[in-house]
This record gives structure tokens, sequence and C-alpha cells, in this order.
């Protein structure tokens, strides 16, 4: 991975993470309810072109979170490693099955954020109370990745390189 997909990705995770902000209370009415626009779109890219190109992206995401909450913006840090692992995880497998794995790692991801920031939040028992919102969350979140896999599946790289420009 080189220094310019590094910048670009961490940039696309700052835009994506204000879309989040700005588009999730609009479009879903309850912020709780929003899927996680930077973990569906960055895990559709990473079915596509792979973990190592989406890692800033997820980082800065979390942390343009963080710093628009009330808590700690490492709490958003910490809550985006399992859907970071999970994808990186994806990643061993080949470009068509990361294509059916990468929005599974989203979903699951988007189920272990909701919980995380609840448990930091100390108030693990309003999940009781939030559970239809946070199931919707998780279930919004793994399909918008399926559909932006989709979408950026043409995009992945080819093997072996063949043509003009090879």
């Amino acid at each position: 991975m080189t220094a310019l997909v590094a910048l670009a990705a961490a940039v696309a995770g700052v835009a994506l993470g204000l879309v989040q902000l700005g588009a999730g209370p609009v479009l879903f009415g309850d912020p709780r309810a929003a899927p996680l626009i930077p973990l569906a779109v960055l895990a559709g890219w990473s079915a596509a072109r792979g973990f190592g190109e989406v890692a800033p992206g997820l980082l800065t995401a979390a942390v343009v979170l963080g710093l628009a909450s009330e808590d700690h913006a490492g709490w958003f840090v910490v809550a985006m490693l399992p859907a970071a692992a999970l994808l990186a995880a994806a990643d061993i497998v080949t470009p068509l099955r990361r294509l059916v794995l990468a929005p599974a790692a989203a979903t699951l991801g988007a189920g272990a954020w909701t919980a995380l920031l609840y448990a930091a939040s100390g108030r693990f028992d309003l999940l009781n109370v939030h559970g239809d919102l946070a199931v919707g969350l998780v279930l919004w979140t793994g399909a918008l990745a399926a559909v932006c896999a989709l979408l950026a599946w043409p995009f992945r790289p080819r093997t072996p390189r063949t043509g003009l420009f090879a």
C-alpha cells in the first residue's frame, strides 16, 4: 500500500464520518437507528481492494465520530476494532468469498460497535429499551455494506495483469 492510498483512505474515513453525523439523523430520524455508513462503505471497499486499503479510513472515521460525541474518542476507536479484525480476517480468503464475508463482517462489527459503546457508557441496560433500534442499525449496516461491495467489485485488482498497460 502506498502512502497516497493510505492518505486517500484516511480522507475518505473523515468524509464518511462527517456524512454519518449529518445524514444519519436526517434519513433515519433517530441516530441510534442509522447504519454505520463509514463501516459499511469501507467494508465494501475492503471486499474489492483488501483490508490494507481501508484500515486508515476505519481509524479516522472512528476518531471523527468520537470527537463529535460526549464520550472519549478512544472508545469509538476501541469499538471499531472488532469490525477491523473481522475485515482483516476476511482478507485471507479469495476475492470472490470476500464479497460475501465483508458484509457479514460489517454486520457483526456493527453489533459489536453498538454493544461496546453501550457498555462503555455504563448504560448497557438501555440496550433492552433500544433493542429494536440496535437491530435496525446492524441490519442496515450489513445491507449497505453488501451494496457497496457490489458497487466496488469492478474496481478490484485483476491477476494476472494482462493488457496494454500491465
